[in-house]
């Protein structure tokens, strides 16, 4: 894969950044150097921080502030579209950002956990051909993150959002749900292209959700089908939401390690933290071991976070020069 598209350690939300002196300033080299300092290689610039690049003034700040990220050595993946059921008033109507001119760039995350329907499908690969208006043959990667096979669409029998397993799993739903995104979205791609799915394993009981490594494995196997860098969100913080209380405590150091490893054994080429800072869903509530205004919250598990990356880190040349 391309020399930029290296095996990365992605953090999902950044702080709040001071838009003072270009994002040039003390407070914004302070986040980058705390992240660069736990293992991080690149921020998703995702979370409650998020700009929408659906106005120029938005585009041209997400410019400055991968140009930023770039000045302190951490590459940036930009959130491209922010509503694909307002797809035709929204994201289009600008077209998709040309940021060639930003080192460190490494692309678009286009939507997270697209549902499996043909609108929102056909939605996804018309997004496809206006990346590749811009960017076909560049190594700049288009991606969209894929829901996890607990999710409720594909169990046999009703549950909340992570009550899902693999006893009423539906693997052949989930599957096609994989090949069908595959094929109609990820084939239209004229460049660099990236398959990544998430899966939070880690519940308060201490407890595996018991679908993380068919996850890991079937995207592999879609990556390896379709010639795409196969990539993997990991839980790296706990939330819950009103009616699901199982994942709201932040995983411990063997947890994260067992995670990331688990994935290097089913081949992925890289991988993301969810979440280094809190999300911005009004939802969810996040427990994170980083607040919004990049301060430590948690220094144990900040340590712990930092360690395995620094094992990661330590090992990623190794790693990526092999075929797996």
């Amino acid at each position: 894969y391309a020399a930029n598209n290296f095996f990365n350690v992605i953090a999902w939300n950044y702080p709040a950044l001071d838009e003072s002196d270009e994002y040039n300033n003390e407070k914004n080299i302070a986040i980058a150097t705390q992240m660069k300092n736990a293992g991080i290689k690149v921020v998703n610039l995702t979370g409650k921080n998020l700009l929408v690049l659906n106005t120029q003034e938005a585009i041209e700040k997400t410019r400055k502030i991968i140009k930023f990220f770039w000045s302190q050595g951490l590459k940036t993946v930009a959130f491209a579209a922010n509503n694909v059921e307002n797809f035709n008033t929204d994201f289009t109507q600008i077209g998709t950002p040309d940021f060639s001119d930003c080192e460190g760039f490494i692309g678009f995350l286009h939507w997270d956990e697209p549902t499996e329907d043909d609108t929102t499908m056909s939605k996804l690969a018309d997004l496809a051909i206006q990346f590749n208006n811009v960017y076909a043959g560049s190594d700049v990667t288009y991606m969209n993150n894929l829901l996890p096979s607990y999710a409720p669409y594909f169990q046999t029998t009703e549950t909340n959002w992570w009550g899902g397993s693999s006893t009423t799993l539906d693997k052949a739903a989930f599957k096609a749900y994989v090949k069908e995104y595959c094929d109609k979205v990820l084939s239209q791609v004229k460049g660099e292209k990236w398959l990544s799915v998430d899966s939070y394993p880690i519940n308060n009981d201490y407890s595996l959700h018991d679908t993380f490594l068919l996850d890991l494995g079937v995207i592999k196997y879609y990556a390896m089908q379709y010639g795409a860098h196969a990539h993997v969100a990991l839980q790296s913080s706990g939330f819950s939401t009103a009616d699901n209380d199982t994942k709201s405590r932040i995983p411990t150091e063997a947890e994260m390690r067992m995670q990331a490893y688990a994935a290097l054994a089913f081949g992925m080429d890289s991988i993301s933290w969810f979440t280094y800072s809190p999300s911005g869903s009004g939802s969810e509530t996040f427990y994170t071991f980083v607040d919004n205004d990049g301060n430590i919250t948690d220094q144990d598990s900040y340590d712990a976070f930092t360690a395995v990356n620094t094992e990661l880190g330590a090992i990623g040349a190794v790693y990526s020069a092999f075929d797996w």
